[in-house]
């Protein structure tokens, strides 16, 4: 499984540009923790500071506001949840739900820090590259809300016309 779970993140933008050694220090730090169906990774509001890469099954981001539990996202083999909290130490955003038998490779904090201690060219990268990642997430985000908002409007703001 070592293998594959090195294969798997070489081809992830999240670890581009990672050499092989520096994914296999990764994973060899890293635990692989299995969830059962209706498990949860971890829940909205819990503190973190650990991103998931899932090697089986799938899950879905469920977020609640005022009573209603809304479904955000769904993601599987080679999705990363919890870049943020991992980049940023801070509250869990959204709950995240197991929907069938799954597993992730669970990345501390420290396992980053053995990163760091090994290769700092390297961890510099891995951190450059959460930070794409948290903006490219970013990025769909707006582009939602601007659909969302023109949507709803009838007529542009502004117009060249």
């Amino acid at each position: 499984m070592f293998k594959e779970q090195v294969e798997l993140l070489q081809n992830m933008a999240l670890f581009g540009g990672l050499t092989k050694s520096s994914l296999e220090l990764i994973v060899d730090a890293s635990d692989i923790i299995p969830f059962s169906k209706g498990d949860y990774i971890y829940r909205e509001g819990d503190s973190g500071n650990t991103m998931y890469v899932v090697v089986k099954g799938s899950f879905v981001a469920l977020k609640s506001h005022e009573g209603i539990v809304y479904e955000l996202a769904r993601g599987g083999i080679g999705e990363c949840i919890g870049v943020l909290e991992a980049l940023n130490p801070s509250d869990r955003f959204c709950s995240i739900y197991a929907i069938e038998d799954s597993a992730a490779i669970r990345i501390s904090s420290s396992d980053m820090l053995t990163l760091y201690h090994h290769d700092l060219e390297q961890y510099t990268l891995m951190q450059m590259n959460m930070g794409r990642e948290v903006c490219r997430r970013m990025r769909r985000f707006e582009e939602l809300l601007f659909e969302r908002e023109t949507c709803l409007e009838t007529h542009p703001v502004f117009s060249f016309d």
